[in-house]
């Protein structure tokens, strides 16, 4: 592991409208028309060819008590819903070539004919902590979309050692539009419950003790007053019959991202 590593990182997360549309989605593909519709068109995890149509949301808002963040009206019937018509059959798309920042992750991106962006994304979210193999159909990779015009968020991570060197330490900053990024309330598990939190993910690399493929996963929310945090890249999270069957797992490399709720950013350290 590099020590006192900083990475700075930009993508479309908290800084934009950004939600989960479907998972284990195949073969997506993105338009955009001068209404500020995205139609989305794809085969779903059972097989299915779906138009999903989404509206209604751009940047992200900033933190507030009692408040709530932005989201996309979605109509999976492909417009039919709001129009009544069989509206993705007539869709004009009028979106350009992307030319916005990298980032992670990305399926298909394009620049609106009002300048703001659109993303879509593939995130293994949902996969379980600690390197096991998913085994459940909800934990597929999710498709999100994302809508913005403004700044995007950055996951500021650097590296060293804590406890006598016996563990790594990552620590850093996350924050958007220079303002610090957090929520007001988790669950006991450390889940956000309101609609600004959000979850750092660390994913260890070359990590003997996690298996062959040697990587593992745990989690850190960000909560009010908490833009800097500090985690140890050798122990985790969470504490159940299940995780106690892994040991620490000190590795060569460490990835921490930020997880929105569809969008997500890394950092190698």
């Amino acid at each position: 592991m590099c020590l006192a590593a900083c990475l700075f990182v930009a993508f479309a997360g908290s800084a934009s409208a950004s939600q989960v549309i479907d998972r284990g989605v195949r073969r997506a593909t993105l338009a955009v028309d001068t209404k500020g519709e995205a139609l989305l068109t794809y085969t779903n995890q059972k097989g299915v060819l779906r138009h999903t149509l989404a509206w209604g949301a751009v940047n992200a808002l900033q933190p507030s008590p009692g408040g709530h963040q932005v989201h996309f009206q979605v109509d999976y019937s492909g417009g039919y819903g709001k129009y009544h018509t069989v509206y993705w059959k007539t869709f004009v798309n009028a979106c350009k070539p992307y030319d916005g920042p990298a980032l992670s992750y990305l399926v298909a991106a394009c620049k609106a004919p009002d300048g703001s962006y659109w993303a879509v994304q593939s995130w293994d979210v949902f996969w379980p902590d600690l390197g096991f193999t998913p085994w459940k159909t909800s934990q597929a990779y999710v498709m999100t979309l994302s809508h913005w015009s403004g700044p995007l968020a950055v996951l500021d991570v650097h590296s060293d050692w804590i406890y006598d060197g016996r563990y790594h330490q990552l620590f850093g900053s996350f924050s958007y539009d220079g303002k610090p990024v957090f929520g007001y309330e988790t669950t006991q598990f450390g889940a956000p419950v309101d609609s600004f939190g959000r979850l750092i993910y660390i994913d260890t690399f070359s990590a003997p003790a996690y298996g062959a493929a040697g990587a593992a996963r745990t989690a850190s929310s960000r909560r009010q007053g908490r833009a800097g945090s500090a985690m140890a890249s050798s122990r985790s999270t969470r504490s159940t019959a299940a995780t106690r069957t892994r040991p620490p797992g000190r590795a060569s490399g460490d990835r921490a991202s930020q997880v929105d709720t569809a969008s997500r950013a890394k950092a190698r350290a």
